[in-house]
């Protein structure tokens, strides 16, 4: 993509899009987790790399299995399976 002609945001802007504080956004420019233009005293993110930081940091988790149901088989008898209750 051509950083250029991307859509641009501001450290706030960007806050609300993924859902965390400007300060938040602001650390992670500092700490090198996501890219961002300085120009002057002001921080500009471009959509290509909001993009990029998004789709690196994406949890897939796996599917939960349902419980088995026990076996039963011929030789489980009702009056076996039953046969600590009190009629």
């Amino acid at each position: 993509m051509d950083r250029l002609r991307d859509k641009k945001y501001s450290t706030a802007q960007a806050a609300g899009l993924l859902g965390v504080t400007g300060r938040q956004v602001v650390d992670l420019i500092h700490e090198g987790e996501l890219v961002a233009y300085r120009i002057g005293k002001k921080y500009v993110l471009c959509e290509a790399d909001l993009l990029e930081f998004l789709n690196a940091r994406r949890v897939t988790l796996p599917t939960p299995r349902l419980p088995r149901a026990p076996r039963v088989t011929a030789a489980h008898n009702t009056d076996q399976a039953f046969h600590h209750l009190k009629l």
